[in-house]
């Protein structure tokens, strides 16, 4: 499941990639492309597709948004046969083992989700780790999970379309339903575009800086807003005095540090200080988000979404429970509010 808008180059280099899977015996290869562009590109996408010798699904969604898109993307997904669906980004290329090392992790760890690696973002996950939050960008999922009528039927929360996190809250129902999320190192995609995650350099430039910074501070706004949506005020209170306010003491400590060890080795001292700025700006953004925006507006017309270009690839129902795993059927935007 591949949903995409403005992405034409990076499209095309994610479905070459595909044509490239290394398929386990018995295994065959379904592509759904879910297109959000204002314009259908159906054309194209089906002219790639015939050239690559893809089985293709593919569906314009017209309503603009994250969740809508992906949510069109199982759709076309169902009416397949498959027993296990994958989403990766438009702006990804995956290695030939990705459809292979999904499943025999998922076989492996007797996951309901596997979670794999993307190269160029800093990702810290442990082999086989049993995790409570996956995004959308290298996710296999077992058909359950999707399925209204052999599974719990779930669907992205199109509340959020225009605020992201839809992802984090479509697996955290996932986990709550008592399906199993494992990382594993071994599925492996290639983001396309440039990474705004925190390494252990500092940044080249101020304005990397800064963007990583902006990038902080709307994750914790997002990730408030979606609670406060969702489960309500009291609930996104809670995460903002627990877990972010660790945060915001941990980010004060590591910038503070930070300085200190610069005197002696500025390179990891600047490392440690930006770390500890990127922490400070996430709990400062989620503290923001008990406040705004509001709801008596639905949330595309409180603010706007920033998205990355294309970058023409210079940078390389619920149920009670899920059913048995022993056989059969059984990604984010940053949204600024508005002053």
């Amino acid at each position: 499941m591949v949903c995409t808008r403005d992405r034409p180059d990076e499209l095309e280099a994610c479905l070459s990639s595909l044509a490239g899977m290394i398929l386990p015996p018995g295994v065959s290869l379904t592509v759904c492309v879910s297109d959000n562009n204002p314009k259908s590109i159906r054309s194209e996408v089906e002219r790639q597709a015939r050239q690559l010798g893809l089985d293709l699904r593919y569906a314009h969604e017209t309503e603009r948004g994250y969740a809508s898109v992906r949510n069109k993307a199982i759709e076309l997904a169902l009416m397949t046969s498959a027993d296990a669906a994958i989403f990766i980004d438009d702006d990804s290329t995956a290695e030939p083992g990705l459809i292979r090392e999904h499943i025999a992790a998922m076989e492996r760890y007797a996951a309901d989700v596997i979670v794999g690696r993307i190269e160029g973002i800093s990702v810290r996950s442990t082999e086989g780790e049993r995790i409570r939050k996956a995004s959308t960008a290298n996710v296999c999922m077992r058909r359950w999970v999707i399925d209204p009528i052999a599974g719990a039927g779930l669907r992205f929360d199109e509340r959020l379309n225009l605020l992201g996190y839809e992802d984090f809250e479509f697996f955290r129902e996932v986990d709550e339903l008592g399906g199993i999320i494992v990382s594993s190192k071994r599925p492996l995609t290639l983001t396309l575009l440039p990474s705004l995650i925190v390494t252990k350099a500092p940044a080249d430039t101020d304005a990397g800086l800064s963007g990583m910074l902006t990038f902080a501070t709307m994750m914790g706004c997002n990730d408030v807003v979606a609670t406060r949506l969702r489960r309500g005020m009291g609930a996104a209170v809670w995460l903002v005095l627990t877990r972010y306010s660790i945060m915001m003491l941990q980010g004060m400590l590591a910038a503070v540090a930070g300085l200190l060890i610069a005197t002696v080795n500025p390179v990891r001292g600047l490392a440690r200080h930006q770390r500890g700025r990127f922490r400070l700006a996430r709990s400062r953004g989620a503290v923001r988000g008990l406040f705004r925006p509001g709801f008596d507006r639905p949330l595309a017309k409180q603010g706007k979404l920033i998205e990355v270009a294309g970058t023409g690839l210079d940078w390389a129902g619920r149920r009670s429970g899920p059913p048995s795993r022993t056989g059969g059927t059984g990604g984010s935007g940053i949204f600024v509010p508005s002053r």
